[in-house]
């Protein structure tokens, strides 16, 4: 639940987070830190500030290119069956948690489409560091959230959506699901081509 929670905030910022900026027990005109006299601005102007800015975030969300979006897939999402060469003939594909013991599935069904699987399972062995240095020589990144530590799936999410490397989000680790994962990664890469 706490990692539904993260993933909430993480893309939402409350409307009235301005006034947790001013000291309740202070008073509003002046405010003084370490010998420097601050004067804050009224919360009225703060909470008109936060709401443009909350306003200009939506706009921008909106008028994000798709390349920032990462979809989240599942046993039953409907993968397109258009694009007959949906293949990933030398792309590496990198795996980010998942279950270990069916990482030789994954790697078989990556190579199948002719793609290159590595993965970072996240346990006490490798750090955060390997991870970026994965995520930089990856071509494209799978992800189930349902076997991921916080931060290497918010590592992740930000580093693909900063750098536009295709990425897809699994609910779950199963094999079905990866298969589907696998097969929308290949119908970016495609589409990507064309």
């Amino acid at each position: 639940m706490r990692f539904l929670m993260k993933l909430a905030l993480d893309s939402v910022a409350p409307l009235n987070t301005a006034s947790r900026y001013l000291p309740p027990s202070l008073p509003t005109d002046t405010v003084s830190t370490n010998d420097l006299r601050v004067n804050p601005l009224p919360r009225r102007i703060l909470q008109s500030l936060w709401k443009k800015i909350i306003a200009i975030n939506n706009l921008l969300v909106k008028n994000t290119p798709d390349r920032n979006l990462i979809p989240l897939i599942k046993a039953t999402t409907k993968i397109e069956d258009g694009i007959v060469s949906s293949d990933l003939t030398g792309q590496f594909v990198l795996c980010v948690g998942g279950r270990a013991k069916l990482y030789p599935v994954y790697r078989y069904l990556v190579e199948t489409l002719g793609g290159k699987l590595m993965t970072f399972h996240g346990n006490s062995m490798e750090n955060i560091n390997q991870l970026h240095e994965l995520l930089t020589y990856a071509d494209m990144v799978i992800c189930p959230i349902d076997c991921v530590n916080h931060e290497a799936f918010f590592t992740v999410k930000h580093y693909c959506q900063c750098s536009g490397k295709h990425c897809v989000l699994l609910d779950r680790s199963q094999v079905a699901t990866f298969q589907n994962g696998i097969r929308t990664l290949a119908t970016m890469n495609a589409r990507k081509a064309k």
